[in-house]
């Protein structure tokens, strides 16, 4: 059987969730004005990851949680 192997991150999900966006707004915002198909795809990632940083904020709250 073969071992999963484990990788230990030294960043938490939000800050790499962060890191990500912050790196995908400044690429976005250097790109030439005439290059709007990839300005915009970035900036949908960019939207993603904010989607993606409340999900693990909800996650994580103190909310009511479901017994099972």
């Amino acid at each position: 059987m073969q071992r999963r192997r484990r990788i230990k991150h030294e960043l938490s999900l939000e800050m790499r969730i962060a890191k990500l966006a912050e790196r995908a707004r400044e690429e976005a915002d250097r790109l030439p004005p005439g290059d709007k198909d990839k300005r915009e795809a970035l900036l949908k990632k960019v939207g993603q990851a904010g989607m993606a940083f409340n999900f693990c904020a909800w996650l994580n709250s103190a909310g009511p949680r479901s017994r099972t």
